[in-house]
């Protein structure tokens, strides 16, 4: 039986369990649990899809579900390859958060835009990592197409004082072609990175097709 579950050694070493799977946070029992002879497995940290097949094969063999584990990988290795093959968009795609806020090289929403086809606006205006938007930017090397995500949600907060908020971002977001990834495959770093950027290259095809359409 796997059960996902938080609290302290005392209730895991209650709870008797054969393997405990935990993340980075769980640094401090991991040796209590470890000299108690429960094994603890931690999965490798990254945002590369080379880097959840690992994992993916390590926890299939601890779990005793390699079979399992080799369809999940041998489906995900064949969508990746596909979008890989796939000819490249000389397209700008921008992504752009609630909070006003971009993700720049080095960060894995701008890794989904390049493995989805698509140019990275924020490359290509030397933005690392992630910071705030420059409307200045935006305004002077508009992107071709933007990518959000949770404007839709109301427990995301919007501060009064986000870009989000600037007419001319708000203008810039009603003129170009601008496509929403469902919540669920953009809250952090996973194998579903590679579900996001078909999601970006299908429906940012769509949009843009639609756009050329009203022209």
């Amino acid at each position: 039986m796997l059960i996902n579950f938080g609290g302290s050694v005392e209730e895991i070493l209650m709870m008797k369990p054969d393997v405990v799977i935990a993340t980075d946070w769980a640094f401090m029992l991991i040796p209590t649990l470890n000299h108690y002879g429960i094994e603890t497995n931690v999965p490798e940290y990254g945002h590369k899809a080379e880097t959840f097949f690992k994992n993916l094969t390590h926890f299939g063999e601890i779990l005793d579900r390699t079979t399992q584990a080799d369809l999940i990988i041998n489906n995900y290795k064949a969508r990746l390859k596909t979008l890989n093959e796939r000819p490249h968009s000389p397209l700008k795609v921008a992504y752009i958060t609630p909070s006003g806020y971009t993700g720049g090289t080095g960060t894995f929403i701008d890794d989904i835009i390049k493995l989805a086809g698509y140019a990275s606006l924020a490359e290509d205006n030397n933005i690392a990592g992630w910071q705030q938007i420059s409307l200045e930017q935006f305004l002077l090397n508009p992107p071709d197409l933007i990518v959000s995500s949770f404007f839709n949600q109301n427990d995301v907060h919007v501060s009064h004082w986000s870009l989000t908020r600037h007419p001319k971002i708000k203008k810039m977001m009603h003129e170009i072609p601008t496509i929403s990834i469902p919540g669920e495959l953009i809250s952090c770093g996973g194998l579903f990175s590679i579900e996001t950027a078909e999601f970006i290259r299908r429906e940012g095809e769509k949009a843009l097709k639609q756009r050329e359409q009203l022209k």
